[in-house]
């Protein structure tokens, strides 16, 4: 009998921490566009992705857009958006670029995810689309921790190879290359033809 109580209350609690998750959600988007008070003088991450929420606003993919999904619910990957694709590092290594519906197949997400600013502009380099294209068909040494799709995808922004470990890590170094608030928001998918 106590077992049934334990599912009922965890059920409870489950509901309770998504509503308050929609909240502050809902309130980011509500504060996008207001200017920084005085005691936000630095950029941040204000809106990541999210499998349970759906976002309020959609983005149009320019070449160079910084772009993500989730997998398995427990970690992003990442990439770069180049002329209807995505360039990004596979887990055997390859550099390759693939469809979006290749991007998200065999993982958890159903959205495409760029990172964007405030008002909802998309974030883009096109040095790094032009980093991407040239290193396609070439493999890296992968390693989920040293060597993964942050690394390749910032190494693309950056000209530099850097050591990125989460997705967290990630956003603070396109957070120094944009020198703006980080929001990610649902990617608009071109249709095909």
């Amino acid at each position: 009998m106590p077992l049934p109580v334990v599912w009922i209350g965890g059920a409870i609690f489950s509901a309770l921490l998504l509503a308050e998750k929609n909240n502050q959600r809902k309130n980011v988007e509500l504060h996008r566009l207001r200017p920084l008070s005085k005691t936000e003088k630095k950029p941040s991450l204000k809106l990541t992705p999210s499998l349970l929420n759906k976002g309020a606003r959609k983005a149009k993919l320019k070449n160079g857009s910084i772009v993500c999904c989730h997998v398995y619910g427990v970690i992003l990957h990442t990439g770069i958006w180049i002329d209807g694709a995505i360039v990004e590092l596979h887990g055997s290594g390859l550099v390759r670029v693939v469809s979006p519906e290749r991007f998200l197949k065999d993982r958890s997400g159903e959205k495409i995810y760029v990172a964007t600013q405030a008002n909802g502009k998309v974030l883009f380099d096109l040095i790094a689309a032009n980093r991407g294209k040239e290193l396609v068909y070439q493999y890296r040494d992968y390693d989920l921790l040293k060597n993964n799709c942050y690394r390749f995808t910032y190494s693309c922004l950056s000209d530099s190879e850097e050591y990125i470990n989460s997705f967290t890590e990630f956003n603070e170094y396109l957070i120094k290359h944009f020198q703006c608030d980080i929001y990610w928001d649902e990617a608009l998918i071109p249709k095909k033809w």
